[in-house]
């Protein structure tokens, strides 16, 4: 599986580094398995809150997701709430990727 990883935080009272933590540990979960994390596929976004789909790391996320020739078959996050806080966007962003 070719993976692609998104990380956030939410304000500037966050630790910088919980990116990087985030990405360790879908890195680990991609390594148990035998997947590759693609490493020009690795998004972010630092202090911007997870209630607005309107983030620049994540925007160019799913274009790359979209793009033609599909480079990515998985998208590891550490968890629904970094994608967004709202539930409905979350199964808007999958739905988006599984039937796009």
């Amino acid at each position: 599986m070719r993976c692609a990883m998104y990380a956030r935080y939410s304000t500037d009272k966050q630790n910088p580094a919980s990116n990087e933590d985030q990405n360790y540990k879908c890195e680990q979960y991609a390594q148990n398995r035998g997947w590759t994390v693609l490493q020009n596929h690795v998004y972010s976004d630092a202090e911007i809150t997870g209630a607005t789909l309107e983030r620049p790391g994540l925007t160019r996320l799913l274009a790359a997701a979209e793009s033609p020739g599909h480079p990515i078959d998985v998208i590891l996050c550490e968890d629904t709430s970094r994608l967004s806080r709202k539930l409905a966007d979350v199964l808007i962003i999958c739905e988006r990727l599984t039937f796009g």
